[in-house]
C-alpha cells in the first residue's frame, strides 16, 4: 500500500483556508514570516512542512493546527495522529562517536529498523532526486539524519532543500553555535541536534515531525 500524500493533502489545506480569509500568497507570506515561494511551494504539495512552520500557518490563518489536516488524520480529541517511527537511516559513520548510539537505539527499539551508510551519494539518488520512488515503502525510512562532519554532507543538504521529499532530513551538528549557524544558513532545513546522539534528543526530534518512537 502506498503512502498518502500528507504533503497534497495540507498543501489543499492552505490553499482553502487562504482563499476564504481573501489572502494572496504574499499576504499569507507575510502574516507567518516565511516567502512566498515557500508558500507556493506548500500548497502544490512539494514541501515537508516542520511542525514550527505548521504553527505559523495556523497563527496565519487563525485557525487551529488541527484544522489544518483532514478529519481522519485526527484522533478522538481532535489531535493529528502520530505516525510510527519503524525505519531510521543515518548518514554517517558509526565510528565517528556514532556506534554506541545506535547500539542503544536498537537494543532500546527493537520494532525500529536502524541502517547506517556513510555514501551521502547513495542517499541523495536514493530518496533527494527527481528519480526517487515515494512509493517503495519497504525501503523507504520515515527519519534521515545525517552527520555534519561526513565529507559531502552538505551537498545532501542542500540538494534535500531543493528537492524536498517526504523524509525529514535531521543534520548533526557538532555545538549549539554550529546548528544556530546551520539553520540560518541552510534555510530550509528540517531540523538539526546537537551531538552526541541520544535516544532522548531523537523523541523529541521526532514529535516535531509527528513521529512516534515504540
Amino acid at each position: 500500500m502506498g503512502l498518502r500524500d500528507i504533503k497534497s493533502d495540507f498543501g489543499s489545506s492552505v490553499r482553502k483556508w487562504r482563499k476564504q480569509l481573501g489572502l494572496s500568497q504574499q499576504a499569507l507570506a507575510h502574516r507567518a514570516g516565511l516567502h512566498r515561494t515557500y508558500i507556493c511551494d506548500v500548497e502544490r504539495g512539494t514541501r515537508n512542512v516542520s511542525l514550527d512552520c505548521i504553527q505559523r500557518f495556523a497563527h496565519a490563518l487563525q485557525i487551529s493546527i488541527a484544522e489544518l489536516f483532514p478529519d481522519d488524520l485526527r484522533d478522538t480529541a481532535g489531535n493529528i495522529a502520530p505516525t510510527h517511527l519503524d525505519h531510521l537511516l543515518l548518514v554517517g559513520k558509526e565510528s565517528n562517536g556514532l556506534a554506541a548510539a545506535l547500539k542503544d537505539l536498537r537494543a532500546t527499539c527493537p520494532g525500529i529498523r536502524v541502517d547506517a551508510t556513510p555514501d551521502v551519494e547513495e542517499v541523495a539518488k536514493l530518496f533527494f532526486s527527481q528519480t526517487s520512488d515515494p512509493s517503495d515503502d519497504l525501503n523507504r525510512p520515515k527519519l534521515i539524519l545525517i552527520d555534519c562532519d561526513l565529507p559531502g554532507a552538505h551537498r545532501l543538504i542542500d540538494q534535500a532543500r531543493v528537492q524536498p521529499q517526504s523524509i525529514p532530513l535531521v543534520v548533526l551538528v557538532r555545538s549549539a553555535a554550529a546548528r544556530d549557524s546551520l539553520m540560518r544558513e541552510k534555510a530550509g532545513v528540517a531540523a538539526s541536534m546537537v551531538k552526541p546522539l541520544t535516544l532522548q534528543a531523537l523523541r523529541e526530534i521526532a514529535v516535531r515531525f509527528r513521529l512516534c518512537l515504540a
